[in-house]
């Protein structure tokens, strides 16, 4: 290589470091998002285990005041 290719290559190093910062930085905060969505799905599923739960315990407690029901 001339001395003007590697001095051509050298003067892209310091954009290219800022770059790779930038990408760096973004990187990061796309992870802590994601990160954050993924909590707040588990958060969700859990909310729908609560309503699945809920709604079968009072289809159960309908039931069985209806089979009281029909006893009398």
């Amino acid at each position: 290589m001339e001395l003007e290719e590697l001095q051509q290559i050298a003067s892209r190093v310091p954009g290219l470091e800022q770059e790779l910062t930038l990408l760096q930085q973004r990187h990061k905060a796309a992870l802590e998002m994601l990160g954050e969505r993924t909590e707040e799905v588990e958060e969700l599923k859990a909310d729908i285990a609560d309503v699945k739960e809920a709604y079968r315990d009072q289809i159960n407690e309908l039931l069985s005041q209806l089979e009281k029901s029909r006893r009398r």
